[in-house]
């Protein structure tokens, strides 16, 4: 409430689901949010109207979102002109139809084979300001409890990532060991959290691990095929799960049979690009100088990094897979305790291989903490099975 006053707003209207979320706390919201829309109203005075489509009004009750005064159904999406109305209705009932209110965005959700005018056609004399960074600003640094969701999620992505190693091996296709290791960390982690477990997310595993190898490894994203693994590849993995909604993000470069100079090499520079960029996180220290300090080595390294680095050596985690704050050239936002991302420097070898760990860090009062506890050596990402 305080928060839009100083804005010089009279409510808020929020449409993206995990803005929602995290207001309210209900899951059900962020997972179907973006095939019919969903609205908050939150006004100076602090009430909550939340607009959601009928069909989604059961479970919604049944997740309890906290301090919501009223939820307002429409009927159906696309196709029906209720959704427009029951806005306007919302509006008219808070007084708002001539107010300024802050707004995330201008319109409703981009379902294929639908479009809609902005909402402003709806509600021409409301003055509409954008807003979203009123709430994303306060998602920046997490709360103690938010801390304790991805550290807990961090444990399972690590199990999932350990069964991947253990299950990597020459002749096994990417898809197949990807598929069991998703499957069985999965299966532990229900067993031991049992039936109150609710992961908050629209899947059906929880924790999950997947990798690619070979030359695909020089491709910075890449979705995962059906070939084999083969001795001499190098593997750049990844793993993460979900706790409460909240996520973390881990990655490490592997490497199937005894690793060669080069890809020793690469994998050196690599790692220590990491190290220095993870010794500079500390509260107070900007965004770009985490950055420049992964970039340095790579420069010390005689690497063209306009050619072999092609990202940002971080983003932010927690409801959404990137979040602020952004690691990268140009960001002189300080580090602040309670800050939560990843630090993931990589080089990319055109035609030959890439080589990329990627650590979900928590800033703390005298530096960092790393949630994502895996093992980062040459040696212990060795896979020698044959």
């Amino acid at each position: 409430m305080e928060k839009i006053r100083k804005a010089q707003i009279d409510a808020l209207y929020l449409s993206n689901p995990n803005r929602i979320f995290y207001l309210t706390g209900c899951p059900y919201i962020m997972l179907v949010g973006m095939a019919r829309p969903f609205g908050l109203v939150f006004t100076a005075e602090g009430s909550k109207t939340l607009i959601l489509p009928t069909i989604e009004v059961q479970q919604v009750l049944k997740d309890q979102p906290f301090g919501v005064d009223e939820i307002v159904p429409y009927w159906e999406y696309p196709g029906t002109p209720h959704v427009y109305e029951t806005l306007v209705n919302v509006f008219r009932k808070n007084r708002l139809l001539d107010k300024r209110v802050g707004i995330d965005s201008s319109v409703l959700p981009d379902v294929v084979g639908v479009t809609d005018p902005p909402i402003q056609k709806y509600l021409p004399d409301v003055k509409f300001v954008p807003s979203k960074m009123l709430i994303d600003e306060m998602r920046v640094t997490k709360s103690a409890e938010e801390i304790e969701l991805i550290k807990e999620a961090a444990k399972w992505s690590n199990l999932a990532h350990t069964y991947l190693q253990e299950f990597t091996r020459p002749g096994v296709s990417e898809l197949e060991i990807s598929s069991k290791a998703t499957h069985q960390a999965t299966t532990v982690m229900l067993k031991t959290l049992g039936p109150d477990y609710v992961s908050k997310a629209l899947r059906w595993y929880s924790a999950w691990a997947r990798f690619k190898a070979g030359v695909r490894t020089s491709f910075p994203h890449g979705l995962l095929v059906n070939r084999k693994v083969q001795i001499g590849d190098s593997i750049e993995t990844a793993a993460s799960a979900t706790v409460g909604g909240y996520s973390n993000h881990l990655e490490r470069t592997m490497f199937m049979g005894e690793p060669s100079e080069k890809q020793k090499k690469y994998f050196g520079i690599m790692l220590r690009a990491q190290n220095a960029a993870l010794e500079s996180c500390k509260p107070g220290v900007k965004c770009s100088e985490v950055y420049k300090a992964a970039i340095d080595v790579f420069k010390g390294a005689g690497l063209d990094v306009d050619r072999v680095v092609q990202h940002r050596v971080g983003h932010g985690m927690g409801l959404d897979e990137c979040e602020p704050p952004t690691i990268v050239n140009g960001n002189d936002e300080p580090l602040k305790v309670g800050m939560v991302f990843t630090i993931e420097p990589g080089i990319y070898i055109d035609g030959y291989a890439g080589f990329r760990h990627c650590d979900t860090i928590i800033v703390t009062e005298d530096g960092c903490e790393n949630a994502d506890y895996y093992p980062r050596d040459i040696e212990s990402l060795t896979i020698r099975k044959t």
